[in-house]
């Protein structure tokens, strides 16, 4: 039996209400919302993901907080 989204589904759902963090959906019939993150995400990766070698996520969190 694959039920693969089913289940990691759930898992994001449990982590994410464990840590405090709520979702932002993309409204129905606004694709365009969807660019601006995809955007967003690829200047993040290029500026700060792949420019820095980090040895633990407080100094990753420390970055992007400046």
């Amino acid at each position: 039996m694959d039920n693969g989204p089913e289940f990691i589904t759930k898992l994001t759902q449990q982590w994410s209400a464990a840590h405090d963090i709520t979702f932002q959906y993309i409204e129905p019939g606004q694709p365009t919302q969807s660019a601006f993150i995809k955007c967003f995400n690829g200047s993040f990766r290029r500026g700060v993901l792949d420019a820095y070698t980090f040895e633990n996520i407080d100094q990753l969190q420390e970055l992007a907080d400046e």
